[in-house]
């Protein structure tokens, strides 16, 4: 699919028949997204992901168990009713991290950056959630910066990847970079409503 590259190197050319797997080309700009965030002070955190992964976890297998192993309602009812609080449980809290964080997960990449020189001041904001989506068949990759308790996103750039890519393939990496520099920039500028 892209071409040669070592490991460890940053890809800035590639094959020009990827140039139309919307795929392959949101998972190589979501790598540079990430790479001007760390490189303006961010670091990668997974902690929000793995949560949510692990609540929703739990939250499965008492459904399972609540519908599939426990069979009998009369004497197991105390059981069933257990995986059923524990099920509410975890809804709630997938619910209220969504609310406190604006991290919905559902067809986008979610990336959560922790900022260690500014916690615990305002503005620049301590954690973001930066998410991006990249339709099937479309050109327009969707950057979206997230601050820390606001459910909207504070800053969504639409940006058209082919103005990224040469038409042999070449990435654009300074011109891709300086737009998300631009979108960290009106995050760190706007005001919280």
């Amino acid at each position: 699919m892209a071409s040669n590259h070592e490991e460890g190197k940053e890809q800035l050319v590639v094959d020009k028949l990827v140039l139309h797997d919307t795929q392959f080309i949101k998972k190589h700009l979501d790598d540079f997204m990430m790479k001007v965030l760390k490189s303006e002070g961010y670091e990668e955190s997974n902690l929000l992901v793995f949560s949510n992964f692990t609540v929703t976890l739990i939250a499965v297998a008492a459904a399972v168990v609540s519908h599939f192993v426990l069979k009998d309602f009369k004497t197991q009812q105390p059981l069933m009713i257990l995986c059923i609080a524990i099920w509410m449980v975890c809804s709630v809290v997938l619910s209220v991290t969504e609310r406190m964080f604006g991290a919905n997960f559902s067809g986008a990449t979610y990336i959560g950056f922790a900022d260690p020189k500014r916690i615990g001041t305002a503005l620049p904001f301590k954690f973001i959630c930066a998410t991006s989506t990249l339709p099937k068949y479309s050109q327009e990759y969707t950057l979206k910066l997230t601050p820390s308790r606001t459910q909207k996103p504070l800053v969504e750039t639409k940006l058209h990847y082919n103005d990224y890519y040469t038409s042999e393939g070449q990435f654009l990496k300074a011109k891709f970079e300086s737009q998300v520099k631009k979108t960290i920039d009106e995050l760190s500028s706007a005001k919280t409503k």
